[in-house]
């Protein structure tokens, strides 16, 4: 089966509301990779981020599309030569995308996150999280301030639930377990930050 990745373009005028769609088509390796995702940055560049299973290692790789020739071009590749990766997640803030991979390093677990802006991917943060605690269906955010992220996570097989946050300016992890009395299982976790306030969803 093919893959299709379809964006809409929306445009808004004071006389009309129109649509313009255009198809992408995403790499055919992409069913055999382990995660992945696509964002869209303000520029309107696509980009593909995915982790993926080598003879070396894990690799992370950053895929831009190519609109003239209808291509997608590798521009960078990062390699963890030990441990798998458990969750990817994407989020953008000022035309800047970041994506964070928890990496299961046994017995350590870490999360590693890469800036990617102007065609330029940096690592920008690979904080260690709880060395005991393995984590499921991640949602992670970017603060309001430079290299300030946030992690809205499950224990691996409990109803545990933690929100972290990561100050590279600190360069410090704070993790506080979130009340769940009741030890209800909550399906889908949302962040999002509005002013000073974190909002979760879950």
């Amino acid at each position: 089966m093919r893959n299709l990745l379809v964006l809409a373009f929306i445009c808004i005028s004071s006389v009309a509301f129109t649509q313009q769609w255009n198809q992408i088509e995403v790499p055919p390796f992409i069913n055999n990779v382990q995660n992945f995702d696509i964002a869209v940055n303000e520029k309107g560049e696509t980009y593909l981020v995915y982790t993926n299973y080598a003879g070396g290692g894990l690799d992370f790789k950053v895929l831009k599309y190519k609109s003239l020739n209808q291509s997608w071009d590798t521009v960078y590749t990062y390699n963890f030569p030990s441990g798998y990766a458990q969750n990817l997640e994407l989020d953008t803030k000022n035309g800047e995308i970041f994506a964070s991979v928890q990496l299961n390093e046994y017995p350590e677990q870490r999360f590693y996150v890469f800036s990617i802006f102007q065609n330029q991917v940096t690592l920008v943060a690979n904080p260690l999280a709880n060395a005991t605690e393995e984590y499921e269906k991640i949602a992670f955010q970017v603060g309001s301030t430079p290299n300030e992220f946030y992690w809205f996570a499950k224990k691996q097989y409990e109803s545990k639930y933690f929100i972290s946050r990561y100050n590279a300016g600190g360069n410090n992890l704070i993790s506080d377990t979130l009340p769940n009395p009741n030890s209800m299982y909550f399906n889908d976790r949302k962040m999002a930050l509005v002013g000073d306030t974190l909002w979760l969803s879950f």
